[in-house]
């Protein structure tokens, strides 16, 4: 049994999720760079057009460029802490994680200021799980993730290779 023990402070928190996000924001900045493309190109065609549909056609470009523009300024750390607390006050003092790595489940124990929720989950549950620059992430689903600090786990090779035996298979 492999036994980690992490402790978030809400910084950690955001930086944690706002990291594993970071494909929505390259998806965000193609749609943009795309929107853009499209309001150049629709707005050449009003200049040199009277219909109508090249007007809409312009204001919907202009709108989606506009709209992406807007989450991705919104996706900021900055920005992503305070929505995070704004949603869920238990993290604003951080949230401290237990992992038991046993040989059919996971057991992760969550323990915020006032509330503890323990979860046992089975490795086949596990979508993935990704290894960045500060930390490993045990998603659950394509969206969720549970994170754990690479400085807080002892070894880091015995860990990665139960998780290649058992959710990589």
């Amino acid at each position: 049994m492999i036994e980690i023990k992490s402790e978030f402070s809400l910084e950690d928190v955001a930086n944690a999720n706002y990291e594993s996000k970071q494909l929505f924001k390259i998806i965000g900045i193609i749609l943009d760079v795309i929107a853009l493309g499209l309001l150049v190109f629709f707005f050449y065609k009003v200049m040199t057009s009277d219909e109508y549909a090249w007007s809409l056609s312009l204001g919907m470009s202009a709108f989606i460029f506009v709209f992406v523009l807007i989450l991705l300024i919104d996706t900021r750390p900055n920005k992503f802490k305070k929505r995070l607390v704004k949603v869920n006050r238990a993290l604003e003092n951080g949230v401290n994680y237990t992992y038991q790595f046993n040989d059919e489940n996971v057991i992760i124990i969550e323990k915020f200021t006032n509330a503890e929720s323990n979860n046992k989950i089975k490795y086949e549950t596990f979508k993935k799980y990704k290894k960045t620059k500060s930390f490993i992430y045990l998603y659950i689903t394509s969206l969720q993730a549970f994170p754990i600090k690479l400085n807080d786990i002892e070894n880091i090779e015995e860990l990665e290779n139960l998780l290649k035996v058992k959710i990589n298979k």
